[in-house]
């Protein structure tokens, strides 16, 4: 239950406010998804409060409602409140680690 995963991943649910997140759209069987929210719940962000499953293999994020919002049509992707889609598995991790920085994942100089 996602109850089960706030408490192992120690999730707080009153930050995801801050990071003002309107929706990850998502597919749980794509392991690209899999990546960010793995990155995510290490850093105590609560992308399951915010998601929206997108039928991959029935090609919805491919119909006109997404390719609006990311015309490259891939999953996943972040929509925030103020209309900025963040698209690419490693562009969302960069940003999640920007607007939280702590614990950090990934390392500050090229050495780390």
């Amino acid at each position: 239950s996602s109850l089960e995963i706030a408490f192992r991943w120690n999730l707080d649910r009153d930050a995801m406010a801050d990071l003002k997140i309107k929706t990850y759209y998502t597919f749980a069987k794509f392991p690209n998804p899999m990546i960010v929210e793995i990155f995510a719940r290490e850093k105590g962000i609560d992308l399951f409060a915010i998601e929206k499953q997108v039928d991959a293999p029935g090609l919805e994020n491919r119909n006109a409602e997404h390719l609006a919002r990311n015309p490259a049509g891939q999953l996943p992707y972040l929509e925030l409140e103020d209309g900025t889609v963040i698209a690419e598995t490693i562009s969302i991790c960069e940003w999640l680690e920007e607007v939280t920085p702590e614990p950090a994942l990934i390392g500050s100089t090229p050495e780390k």
